[in-house]
């Protein structure tokens, strides 16, 4: 192993196989829509199982690429191309899934990139509620340099979010089923700094406990 070199630096590299069938779409031919799973339509619903609902203001689309060696100005080929959907909700309610939960996941997607987000999104076990923006969802970038280790990544701030857009979001969460809500990410461009305090109001007139995961201005008025 190359000196400096970060065992876990390939991490976006090196995911397990996912389980690509089982899905069926719900009145919605597109698959923009609402996504339901075949399993979870035929099985009984366990009252003891949690079920969360995850909000994704600004998700992405992760693209990885691996080189041997970056250089500025010069075409560098790459290897190990992977794409996944990613955004701090969308990975909760991929995680919590494959745990064995419940999860219906709430997201702004538009544009191009969207319906390539939507796409994404099809081939993993979730729920899915796709909000509609007229941005172009962002697209995220790592690099890793295979001779050092190193991983480079590029993330871009996001689509800006028009009023009607994220009031839109707040007016659809208000009918959402959950035994626990968890906003998780960035907020985009946009969107108020007391987005989330709104979403905290809005759940707690509801009963609804919410987890909270952000950083900067999504945290100075929640």
């Amino acid at each position: 192993m190359p000196a400096g070199r970060d065992p876990g630096a390939q991490d976006h590299f090196r995911e397990d196989a996912r389980t690509r069938a089982g899905y069926r779409s719900s009145n919605d031919p597109t698959g923009m829509g609402e996504l339901r799973i075949d399993r979870w339509a035929a099985a009984p619903f366990n009252s003891c199982m949690m079920t969360i609902a995850t909000l994704t203001l600004n998700p992405t689309i992760d693209v990885a690429y691996e080189v041997d060696h970056v250089f500025h100005t010069r075409k560098m080929r790459t290897r190990s191309e992977f794409y996944e959907p990613g955004g701090g909700g969308i990975n909760v309610a991929r995680v919590f899934v494959r745990l064995g939960g419940h999860a219906r996941s709430y997201y702004l997607s538009g544009g191009a990139t969207g319906h390539a987000l939507d796409g994404l999104l099809d081939l993993h076990q979730l729920m899915r509620m796709r909000l509609p923006i007229k941005g172009h969802t962002r697209v995220a970038t790592a690099v890793l340099e295979s001779e050092s280790g190193k991983e480079y990544r590029f993330v871009p701030p996001g689509p800006f979010i028009e009023p009607e857009e994220w009031q839109q979001c707040l007016d659809q969460l208000e009918g959402a089923e959950c035994d626990f809500m968890v906003a998780s990410g960035s907020l985009p461009p946009g969107a108020p700094d007391d987005f989330y305090g709104r979403l905290v109001a809005l759940m707690t007139r509801r009963n609804i406990p919410v987890v909270l995961d952000s950083s900067g201005r999504g945290l100075r008025i929640s």
